[in-house]
C-alpha cells in the first residue's frame, strides 16, 4: 500500500473503518513481512491496530539509502517530495531485521540479569544483593523494566523479556507472604508490582509474523 485516504461524503465513516481493517490485516495479520512509514492518522490507526512501532535506532534499515535525522525515539525527519516530514515506522521489514530488533531487546535485558550472577566479574552490584532479601532481585528487574518503559520510551518487549518481567511479579508476590518482611517493604513491594502490571499493560510483544487463515472469497 502506498497510500490512502477516505472519501469525505456520508460514505467518511464507512470509509475510516474500512481503512482501519485493511491497516490492521496488512500490519498484524499478513502472511509475509510487512512494513508501513507512517504520520498523522495512519499513525494514530497504526499504534491503535497494534502494530510494532520501529525505533528510530533501527531506521537505517528500513530506509537506507534515503537520508533522515532523528527527531526522537521513534520519529526522523526527512524529505518527502521536496518538504521536510516528520515520519516513523510499523511492522518488520523481513526476518533479518526482526532478529536484529528482537536479540538487541532480549540482550538489554540479558546484560541486566548478569549483574546478580556473583560468578561473573563479581560485580558490587550483585555483592550487595547478595546480603538483601531475594525478593528485591525481583524488585530491581521490575524497576528497571519500568526504567525502559517510562526513560527509554520501550513500548515493545520479546515474549522472553516479557516473561522475565512476568514471572519477577509472581515472585514478588509469592514474597509478600513472608513474616520476615516489614509492612513498609511490603508497601513498597506491592508498588513494584503494580508498576510491573502497568509496563505489561501498556506494552506490547513483538513477536514473527504468522501465517494468516485469511482466504478471499
Amino acid at each position: 500500500m502506498c497510500g490512502a485516504t477516505c472519501v469525505k461524503d456520508d460514505r467518511h465513516e464507512a470509509g475510516v473503518k474500512m481503512l482501519e481493517f485493511i491497516i490492521k490485516y496488512n500490519i498484524t495479520d499478513w502472511d509475509n513481512w510487512i512494513w508501513i512509514e507512517a504520520s498523522g492518522k495512519i499513525e494514530e490507526m497504526c499504534k491503535k491496530a497494534g502494530a510494532f512501532n520501529v525505533p528510530t535506532r533501527f531506521a537505517e534499515v528500513y530506509l537506507n539509502p534515503i537520508p533522515f535525522t532523528p527527531v526522537d525515539e521513534y520519529h526522523y525527519e526527512r524529505k518527502v517530495r521536496g518538504a521536510n516530514e516528520i515520519k516513523t515506522l510499523f511492522g518488520f521489514k523481513d526476518k533479518e531485521s526482526f532478529e536484529l530488533i528482537r536479540n538487541e531487546l532480549n540482550n538489554k535485558v540479558l546484560d541486566f540479569l548478569k549483574r546478580f550472577n556473583l560468578n561473573e566479574g563479581q560485580s558490587m552490584y550483585a555483592k550487595y544483593m547478595a546480603k538483601k532479601h531475594p525478593v528485591y532481585k525481583y524488585k530491581s528487574i521490575i524497576d528497571y523494566f519500568v526504567y525502559l518503559k517510562d526513560d527509554e520510551q520501550y513500548n515493545e518487549f520479546t515474549e522472553q523479556a516479557m516473561d522475565i518481567l512476568k514471572n519477577s511479579i509472581l515472585s514478588i508476590v509469592e514474597f509478600l507472604e513472608d513474616e520476615t518482611l516489614t509492612k513498609e517493604e511490603k508497601y513498597y513491594l506491592k508498588m513494584a508490582v503494580d508498576e510491573g502490571n502497568r509496563v505489561i499493560r501498556t506494552s506490547s510483544i513483538i513477536k514473527p509474523i504468522e501465517l494468516s487463515s485469511f482466504s478471499a472469497r
